[in-house]
């Protein structure tokens, strides 16, 4: 039977082992909590809890270790990294913003797919209508800018750039979006 008792106040932690320890030491020297009553020992036990408790509790907050510095450039470096994007997705508005209605219809094609565009399909896209040459050209002006990088495999593939991507969280659907947004603004 104490060995029941005991094994279910150990789940309570601490403040249950003790309580446990002194059930056994009460009860060795004829202590009894029977005569108490069983409202007023639950009372007991659930008070000596509360106590025990909150000296663990007052204990851990009053003891801790204080931040170290690493901690506190740990927080820094993130509000820096955060005023860092805002910055350069500012950038890369006003660089968009820049661009001529055709360049940015470029843009918005070559963002149309997460693999890039070839310019063997960029020239026969409706919506842009331009000759390969042309098409190059705005390419590497876009490249120059950052948008995008390219690459030359069957043929030349243009991407979106991986800081940009990285701006828009890798959604291109938000870079397209914004594509969009800053053209409507110019055409105002």
């Amino acid at each position: 039977m104490e060995s029941r008792i005991i094994k279910s106040l150990v789940v309570l932690g601490v403040p249950g082992v003790a309580l446990g320890v002194f059930y056994l030491l009460f009860k060795q020297f004829g202590f009894q909590f029977s005569t108490i009553g069983p409202t007023a020992s639950a009372f007991i036990a659930i008070l000596f809890i509360l106590i025990i408790g909150g000296i663990t509790f007052f204990a851990l907050h009053r003891w801790t270790p204080p931040k170290t510095h690493s901690e506190l450039d740990d927080t820094s470096k993130d509000s820096k990294k955060v005023t860092t994007l805002i910055n350069n997705h500012e950038k890369l508005s006003l660089i968009i913003h820049e661009l001529s209605a055709t360049n940015r219809m470029l843009l918005m094609e070559i963002a149309s797919s997460p693999d890039g565009q070839y310019v063997g399909d960029l020239v026969t896209s409706e919506k842009l209508n331009l000759s390969r040459g042309e098409i190059v050209y705005r390419g590497k002006d876009l490249e120059s800018k950052g948008l995008i990088y390219e690459r030359n495999l069957t043929d030349k593939c243009f991407r979106i750039d991986n800081s940009v991507l990285e701006l828009v969280d890798r959604n291109l659907s938000s870079l397209k979006l914004l594509i969009q947004n800053i053209g409507k603004s110019n055409d105002r």
